[in-house]
């Protein structure tokens, strides 16, 4: 298996093109691109690059990823922050619904998997309760 790393910065750009904002678009401030990258996904790019980088090198073999993509990825980050219909989904990233399905599904189980490890970040989101930040640790059956 190869480590793929994805530095926070990489995050916030490809975050936020997979999302409809190409780079020409992202110069904007900083709290701009903040705002726009946790409407699709829900934390910051602090914590998904941390995540991210867990799927690939924790012990859990259920939340192992042996191939990660960082697309499919932040497709199942965009789904547990809206809760978008296949259709929706597969829209926003370009993929058939059946593609969107699959990997969704599998990224979802692999994050809920890290549940027992500490994937909080309080930096991202300092004016919010702790509650709030718990996204990834409160997942939801997907596709039932």
């Amino acid at each position: 298996m190869v480590f793929v790393n994805v530095t926070h910065t990489d995050m916030l750009v490809l975050g936020q093109a997979l999302v409809g904002f190409p780079l020409i678009r992202q110069s904007v401030t900083h709290e701009t691109q903040m705002r726009r990258f946790m409407a699709h996904f829900g934390t910051c790019e602090v914590t998904c690059a941390a995540i991210f980088a867990d799927l690939q090198t924790t012990a859990n073999a259920t939340a192992r990823l042996a191939k990660p993509d960082i697309t499919y990825f932040f497709m199942a980050l965009h789904w547990l922050k809206t809760y978008g219909t296949k259709p929706q989904i597969a829209g926003t990233f370009k993929f058939d619904e059946k593609t969107v399905r699959k990997w969704v599904e599998k990224y979802v189980k692999a994050i809920q998997a890290l549940k027992d490890q500490k994937v909080l970040r309080a930096e991202c989101r300092p004016n919010f309760s702790m509650l709030r930040q718990t996204l990834f640790l409160t997942l939801f059956a997907f596709l039932l």
